[in-house]
């Protein structure tokens, strides 16, 4: 994969942190749909001790069950990012706030639609903690 021009990361780097950034008020006002819909129809979500979990309606269905706890909030900070084509690759950490802070990384894989805006197509987080 051939890496991007300087000026290009900036740029995907910003989009990503919008991404991000809706992506956590979704999560902090428990609007699943909206969470949903930043994933693209063919999206994985990969995660430790569960089985992979494909397509939006399975993610979202996932997101629906009853969480453990009451939500808190979850921020994402980008890492190393590549870019080739219509995909867009981020490992990164987030924090999730709450009684206990919870730290972990990510890889994710973003597919460029043909508006230009960005789906997860691929969703792996490990927990740190």
């Amino acid at each position: 994969m051939q890496a991007a021009r300087k000026d290009d990361i900036v740029a995907i780097r910003d989009e990503l942190a919008a991404f991000n950034r809706s992506y956590s008020e979704a999560h902090a006002s428990q609007d699943f749909d909206r969470i949903a819909s930043l994933y693209s129809d063919e999206a994985v979500f990969v995660s430790s001790g569960r089985p992979l979990i494909r397509g939006r309606s399975a993610i979202a269905s996932m997101l629906l069950e009853p969480p453990e706890s009451e939500m808190v909030p979850i921020v994402f900070e980008a890492g190393d990012v590549w870019e080739s084509g219509d995909l867009v690759i981020d490992v990164g950490t987030y924090v999730v706030s709450g009684q206990q802070e919870h730290r972990g990384k990510y890889v994710v894989v973003y597919q460029r639609q043909a508006d230009g805006s960005l789906r997860l197509l691929v969703d792996a987080p490990t927990s740190d903690t």
